[in-house]
């Protein structure tokens, strides 16, 4: 009987209890990561708000120009969702997401759209 049989076997009302003894046994667990899960939208929207958010507050209050302003914020939002991929990688059960960091992408490009568009 294989260890996954045997784990169906016992703990089968209880996934967490499966996917802890398939990480021990060193089977590859397959991980789900669509495109149209909630997870996609909320990276999107961060990095969109984040992205016209800075832009914002370095032009308006702060007088920064068009140009220092987006040379900052762009910036910025991408390494906030690069630095969360890489910090999901460490979880257990996570994973670093290239489908995360081109939604993360897409956002940041919408929202310099908008901030182009603000000008």
């Amino acid at each position: 009987m294989s260890l996954n049989a045997w784990a169906e076997s016992i703990w089968s009302n209880d996934p967490d209890q499966k996917l802890y003894l398939m990480i021990l046994s060193g089977n590859e667990v397959e991980r789900v990561d669509e495109w149209n899960g909630i997870d996609k939208l909320k990276h999107y929207s961060v990095s969109l708000i984040l992205t016209t958010s800075i832009y914002y507050y370095m032009k308006k209050p702060f007088g920064y120009s068009n140009d220092t302003s987006l040379s900052v914020s762009v910036p910025f939002s991408f390494l906030v969702g690069l630095g969360k991929e890489f910090r999901d990688r460490k979880g257990i059960g996570n994973h670093f997401s290239m489908k995360d960091l081109a939604v993360d992408i897409m956002g940041i490009a919408s929202g310099w759209i908008i901030a182009n568009n603000l000008r």
